[in-house]
């Protein structure tokens, strides 16, 4: 995968999009969460947690039925963002991910 200019990336299909994972996976409303929570004495890991889980759950369930109802057209848009997704988080050093309560092995898919 290749970046360009500000927030454009050419993916695996070859063809460019903006890269909101980044955004995603840390964007100000992740820090804001974690600072607000850590002054609210809240589990901000548990904030965080939730937050991938309801990403990871979703997609994989849409994965799982679009492909046993063979919605191929579906299918691939959502192996695409699957795809995206797991490739940002792979970005993130694995300690941060650690720190934050995250694993890899937490997606069922794989690139």
């Amino acid at each position: 995968m290749e970046r360009h200019a500000g927030n454009l990336r050419r993916g695996q299909d070859g063809l460019y999009y903006l890269d909101y994972y980044r955004e995603l996976v840390f964007s100000d409303h992740v820090l804001e969460l974690l600072y607000s929570s850590a002054l609210s004495g809240l589990n901000w890991e548990k904030k965080i947690k939730e937050r991938f889980e309801n990403i990871i759950g979703p997609t994989d369930k849409n994965l799982r039925d679009l492909e046993g109802k063979g919605k191929l057209r579906e299918l691939s848009k959502w192996a695409w963002f699957a795809h995206e997704f797991r490739s940002a988080l792979e970005r993130v050093p694995a300690e941060t991910l650690a720190a934050l309560g995250l694993s890899l092995d937490a997606i069922p898919w794989k690139n």
